[in-house]
C-alpha cells in the first residue's frame, strides 16, 4: 500500500534542507521561464507550499492566496516570486487539465461549478517506474493521432497530454445541446472512459485510469521545479522520445546545485 499524502509528502516537505530551499528560490528567481505550449489564462493554478515561519504545509489556489483576479502565462513567474516573498516555498506548482469557460460563453444563472468546466486534455500515464512510463509514452506517440505533449514530471513518470481529445469524438450517444451544457462534466467523464478504453486496446502497458477520467485533475506546470527531487518538469519533443533513457533524463533535469 502506498503511504498516504499526509504521511509521505508533508513529511518530505518539512525535511527539505535550507540549502535545497535556497536552491529552489534561486531557480525561480534566475532560471524559470514559462513554456507557452499551454495557456493558463482559464486554468486554476494550485501550489503545494511550505510556510517557512509556521512550518506548515498546505494546498493553495495561487490567485486566491495572492488576491489576484487571474494568473496566466504573462504573470506566473511574477506571482511565484511574490509567493516566495511572503515566506511560502512552492514545492510543487500545478495547473488544472481542464479550463473554465470564458465568461461571455456561459449562462450566469448556473452555479459556478456547473459552468466552470469544459473538456481539457486527456492525461495518460503509468507511474510504476520511469522506464515503464517511457515505454508507454513511445507507444502512445505511435498510435495517437492529433496533438499531444510529453511531459516529464520530475519524478517517476512521463505524462502524455492528449490535447486533441474532444468530447464529441467519444460520446456513443450524443446528448442534445441543453443536456450537454446542463451537465457537461458528466458527459466529459463518459467520453473520457470511452477514449481510455479505445486507447488502452492499442497499447501493451496499463494506463492509470484515475488521471485519465478526472476532468478536475491537476498536472505539474511545464518548466516548474519538482521540489521533492530537484528536477525540472520538462517537455520532451516527440522525435526525442525513442532515444530517451531514465538515467539520462533524471541527470539532465536535475538542477546543478540541488545536492551540494
Amino acid at each position: 500500500m502506498r503511504p498516504s499524502f499526509k504521511n509521505k509528502y508533508v513529511r518530505e516537505a518539512l525535511e527539505l534542507s535550507n540549502h535545497q530551499i535556497e536552491a529552489l528560490y534561486g531557480f525561480y528567481r534566475d532560471d524559470f521561464e514559462i513554456d507557452q505550449s499551454v495557456q493558463l489564462k482559464f486554468r486554476f493554478i494550485k501550489v503545494f507550499g511550505l510556510d517557512i515561519e509556521n512550518q506548515t504545509v498546505s494546498w493553495m489556489r495561487l490567485d486566491n492566496y495572492l488576491n489576484k483576479r487571474r494568473i496566466g502565462n504573462e504573470n506566473l513567474k511574477r506571482s511565484i516570486l511574490e509567493l516566495i516573498d511572503r515566506g511560502i516555498v512552492p514545492i510543487r506548482i500545478f495547473q488544472s487539465a481542464s479550463e473554465w469557460l470564458s465568461p461571455n460563453l456561459v449562462n450566469y444563472t448556473k452555479t459556478f461549478q456547473e459552468r466552470m468546466i469544459r473538456s481539457g486534455f486527456l492525461i495518460l500515464e503509468n507511474d510504476e517506474s520511469l522506464d515503464i512510463s517511457i515505454r508507454l509514452a513511445n507507444e502512445l506517440n505511435r498510435i495517437l493521432d492529433g496533438d499531444k505533449l510529453f511531459i516529464y514530471t520530475g519524478n517517476v513518470s512521463i505524462h502524455t497530454w492528449y490535447t486533441s481529445f474532444d468530447i464529441d469524438s467519444y460520446l456513443l450517444e450524443k446528448p442534445n445541446e441543453s443536456d450537454l451544457w446542463g451537465d457537461r462534466e458528466k458527459y466529459d467523464r463518459i467520453a473520457r472512459f470511452e477514449a481510455l478504453k479505445r486507447i488502452q486496446e492499442k497499447v501493451s502497458i496499463t494506463i492509470d485510469n484515475r488521471p485519465a477520467i478526472d476532468s478536475r485533475r491537476v498536472v505539474p506546470i511545464i518548466n516548474t521545479l519538482n521540489g521533492f527531487t530537484g528536477r525540472r518538469v520538462s517537455r520532451i519533443a516527440d522525435n526525442a522520445l525513442s532515444s530517451i533513457n531514465s538515467k539520462t533524463l533524471q541527470q539532465e533535469t536535475l538542477i546543478t546545485n540541488w545536492d551540494q
